[in-house]
């Protein structure tokens, strides 16, 4: 999220997080630790998942379990090369 966009966001308009870990209990203890402070847009359980949600979801924010980004790495050199 741009500085801009930080300082202009009124009190009534929370910032949209994506959980991506590959464990269901790691998400739901994040989501349950951010809420209700932060809006929990979506969750995907691995890379290709959350490629997809940040596409459909539009987060302003995407919180990533380490183990997941070893896997978006590899992902995305598989990418960058088939482009």
């Amino acid at each position: 999220m741009s500085e801009a966009r930080m300082m202009t966001q009124n009190s009534t308009e929370q910032t949209r997080i994506l959980i991506v870990d590959d464990h269901a209990i790691i998400r739901a203890g994040l989501a349950s630790l951010l809420q209700p402070r932060w809006t929990i847009c979506g969750e995907a359980a691995n890379v290709e998942e959350a490629i997809d949600r940040v596409e459909e979801l539009k987060p302003d924010v995407v919180v990533l379990g380490v183990s997941s980004h070893n896997s978006f790495s590899r992902t995305n050199a598989r990418t960058n090369k088939s482009q």
